[in-house]
Order: C-alpha cells, then structure tokens, then sequence
C-alpha cells in the first residue's frame, strides 16, 4: 500500500484505501474507504463551506464539480479551517 503523510492536507483521504475494513481503524487510516462519507476531492476544487444541498441532507446537483464541501471531512480538514484556531 502506498504510504500517505497524514498531515499533508493535499492528499489526506483522496486516495481510495486497499486493505480490508476489518484490518484496520478507519480513523487512522490516511486513505478514504468505499460506502463511507471520509472521501475527499482534491484540494483547490472546494471551499471550506459546507454545501446547502448536503447541509439539507440532498443530493447536490453538481456533483464532484461543485465548489463547496461534500461532507464534514472536506469541511474539516480544508486548509482554510484545519488547525485554523486555538482550543479554548
């Protein structure tokens, strides 16, 4: 399996995971796995915001081409949010 830096935001969960789902934790895992929502398209395709069709729990029209984020994880670890802020 190809190894994935888990910081480089640039690839993290873009690249399809080959191993079993029962081999391994999901969470950890770098690589977004099939029937799961961790998919992420490549970066520079999205905005950090989160997309009024999928905040309505529908199916956007788009697709894979619209400009603002599909699910929580492309929401979450889009640069302009990831490590944007301090805990409190």
């Amino acid at each position: 399996m190809l190894f994935v830096n888990f910081l480089d935001l640039s690839v993290f969960k873009t690249i399809k995971c080959t191993e079993p789902l029962t081999d391994h934790n999901l969470k950890k895992c770098p690589y977004y796995h099939e029937n799961t929502k961790d998919r992420r398209r490549k970066l520079g395709k999205y905005k950090s915001e989160l997309c009024a069709y999928i905040a309505k729990k529908k199916t956007c029209p788009q697709g894979d081409i619209c400009t603002f984020s599909h699910n929580r994880v492309e929401e979450f670890y889009h640069p302009d949010k990831f490590k944007a802020k301090f805990c409190s």
